[in-house]
């Protein structure tokens, strides 16, 4: 990926404090270790279309996607157990018969359900603050270099949309990949401090990284 920046014409210095942290956090990779086909189409997809959040949380994509489906079509609960082709065998034992399957599942069921050997799963750690105010009135994500600590994106979430924190209330998220059980909260803490000074002190943080 380093690479392929680097013969976009993209200077090592802005490879490092921008590129870096932006794929870092999408690919969940410590480093610029991902494919530069998924980083073209991510540099695609955020030219082509402005990113945002729904007012109502994320779970409003999901409802949203179901509200025009027939009834019957979503069912919860449902474990497969075994793909066969088009053939989608259930824990039930019931067997559905689909004109297309499309597999969109965590990275330990794909490859139970698909066959072949994992390369392992990528973690990422995020913690939530609450503030009596925001830091800066910016919506854009703040990207962090590696260098400076374990975060890699902070956002003031209620920046975005007013509605994720009460009023007079500021809602902000930190987040960076991980390959520890362990959040790192203290040396978060200390690269926040760094970078926007000491009323991050005052954040009050909210839930630990997951």
């Amino acid at each position: 990926m380093r690479e392929f920046l680097a013969e976009m014409k993209f200077s090592a210095r802005s490879i490092d404090a921008i590129w870096e942290p932006l794929f870092s956090g999408i690919q969940l990779t410590s480093s610029l270790e991902g494919s530069a086909r998924l980083g073209s189409l991510i540099l695609r997809c955020l030219i082509l279309g402005p990113a945002a959040v729904p007012a109502a949380g994320m779970q409003a994509i999901p409802e949203q996607m179901a509200l025009n489906l027939p009834p019957g079509s979503i069912r919860l609960g449902a474990e497969v157990v075994n793909l066969s082709g088009t053939e989608v065998s259930l824990s039930s034992g019931e067997v559905i018969e689909a004109g297309k399957v499309l597999l969109a599942t965590d990275k330990t069921a794909g490859v139970r359900l698909l066959g072949g050997a994992s390369d392992g799963s990528r973690s990422q750690w995020h913690a939530y603050f609450r503030s009596s105010e925001p830091p800066n009135e910016s919506k854009a994500i703040h990207l962090l270099p590696a260098a400076q600590g374990p975060c890699r994106n902070v956002a003031i979430m209620s920046n975005v949309a007013t509605e994720y924190a009460p009023e007079d209330e500021t809602l902000i998220v930190a987040a960076g990949p991980t390959s520890s059980r362990e959040p790192p909260v203290s040396a978060a803490r200390v690269q926040l401090l760094e970078t926007f000074g000491a009323r991050s002190e005052e954040w009050e943080l909210l839930t630990g990284p997951g």
